[in-house]
């Protein structure tokens, strides 16, 4: 955590962190679309491949959904809220290297 969050007024440092996680979650989104768009279709149609887009895909939705769930909370509410999202989160970046992992065996060249 900042120095600066550290001394922000709690109503203060949830809209950041809020706006912060909002902001993490439109990231994530362009990273995808942009990796997605820049796969051969053959490559995005393997069957291992196709299915860990999807899920990708899915956990990034419901990362945003998280984020955008914030602003809508406060007190434990929000605490609770921002747990949900931070697992959100996990998940997505487990996913993702996941994904990348898949990728680099595909493109290896076969021997």
């Amino acid at each position: 955590m900042s120095a600066r969050a550290q001394v922000m007024r709690p109503e203060a440092r949830r809209r950041a962190v809020t706006a912060s996680a909002q902001r993490e979650a439109r990231s994530w989104k362009e990273q995808f679309e942009s990796i997605s768009a820049s796969l051969d279709p053959r490559m995005r149609s393997g069957v291992g491949l196709a299915a860990k887009l999807e899920e990708l895909r899915h956990r990034i939705e419901t990362l945003a959904t998280k984020a955008r769930g914030l602003a809508h909370h406060s007190g434990e509410g929000w605490k609770r809220a921002r747990v949900d999202y931070l697992r959100a989160r996990n998940e997505v970046s487990t996913t993702w290297r996941t994904l990348l992992g898949l990728l680099e065996r595909e493109a290896a060249p076969v021997r």
